[in-house]
């Protein structure tokens, strides 16, 4: 494909439904297949094999970095793409122009991928997936893995490329116990890493996504404790704290918090928790002015952490409609709910205030 060689590099146990249309989409911007198996009890070694890839078999010791290290450690190209089989490349055969040219204009650095969370909360992330394939570039973290160069954090730019990933399903995560076993994980780490906040932070993110806010809150609150503000998960963390407050019925506490708090205006995740908050708490004007805050930030990719593409879309302009509709605005409500739809055609939420709207002839 050119002098620069890529190697995929996976991590894989029981992948047979979703890694051939992960290996599909990603065969055309690599020289090398690599995948790391640790402990398949179906097909998915053969399935690696029938699409071109090396197959190491790797013996599963709980620790994640360990495995994708192995895979570091084998792999025979210039540069490192990582994915897991629940994700797969958007326009592959235009991807290999961006990490060419971004290892080109980059070579002491790492490449972020945006990654698109499908489910029914849809998401975005920036995480770092492609860098030189070096001694000293190797993974760290039980759970949660990061890549470090050197044992330190490398710098990182954005490479264009965009993967979707599908394994934040309810069913996918019920099915396969994730989130079981990245508490479990995550509080092995903790036990010897007790005042890292990146790991108290993914604690609190695995409690809440469980509906555990009480100590999801707790694990937000530690993270807080000794997080600097330059850290990249930093707005999320503040967003998700607020986000588990409300989920205990003390939004007025969150909104309190908040008003005080250093958020950034460009992010709207974060206008549009206190928005929410603000129309809890009654306040409905400014909830208004914020919603309409967070709309004018749509098609934004902000700095901060995960972010969610309908806080500057559709659910902020259905939030507006529920408030018009609440007022008996119903005018107002069918606006917004139609404005909220142009964003996302197949948002449940505004069909059905649309519905209501025309069963009572508004």
């Amino acid at each position: 494909m050119g002098t620069m060689r890529i190697s995929l590099c996976m991590i894989v146990r029981d992948e047979v439904e979703a890694l051939p249309r992960c290996l599909e989409s990603a065969a055309p911007l690599v020289d090398e297949i690599l995948v790391v198996d640790t402990g398949s009890l179906d097909g998915t070694p053969a399935i690696a094999r029938a699409a071109g890839a090396r197959v190491l078999d790797f013996e599963w010791s709980e620790d994640f970095a360990a495995a994708r290290n192995h895979g570091l450690e084998n792999a025979r190209g210039d540069w490192a793409l990582v994915l897991d089989a629940d994700e797969c490349v958007r326009e592959p055969r235009a991807a290999r122009a961006l990490l060419e040219a971004f290892a080109a204009a980059s070579p002491g650095q790492a490449g972020q991928l945006l990654v698109h969370n499908l489910g029914p909360e849809e998401s975005r992330a920036l995480l770092t997936r492609f860098f030189p394939l070096a001694p000293q570039w190797r993974y760290a973290g039980r759970i949660h893995e990061r890549v470090l160069c050197e044992g330190r954090e490398p710098p990182r730019a954005r490479t264009g490329l965009e993967i979707e990933h599908t394994g934040y399903q309810p069913q996918i995560v019920a099915a396969r116990g994730k989130l079981e076993r990245n508490a479990r994980l995550l509080e092995r780490e903790l036990a010897e890493q007790p005042e890292d906040p990146y790991l108290w932070y993914q604690l609190g993110r695995t409690r809440a996504v469980a509906l555990e806010h009480v100590p999801a809150l707790e694990a937000f609150e530690r993270a807080l404790a000794s997080c600097r503000e330059d850290v990249p998960f930093a707005a999320h963390l503040i967003e998700s704290s607020a986000y588990s407050l409300r989920a205990l019925g003390r939004s007025r506490q969150a909104l309190g918090w908040l008003s005080g708090a250093r958020l950034d205006p460009r992010r709207a995740d974060s206008t549009f928790v206190l928005a929410l908050l603000s129309m809890d708490c009654g306040e409905l004007e400014r909830a208004e002015q914020l919603f309409q805050n967070c709309l004018e930030l749509e098609g934004t990719l902000p700095e901060g952490g995960e972010s969610a593409p309908g806080a500057s879309s559709f659910a902020a302009a259905y939030n507006l409609g529920v408030m018009r509709e609440v007022q008996s605005d119903a005018a107002g409500a069918r606006r917004w709910y139609e404005r909220a739809l142009q964003s996302n055609p197949r948002h449940a939420e505004s069909l059905a205030g649309l519905e209501r709207l025309a069963r009572a002839g508004g």
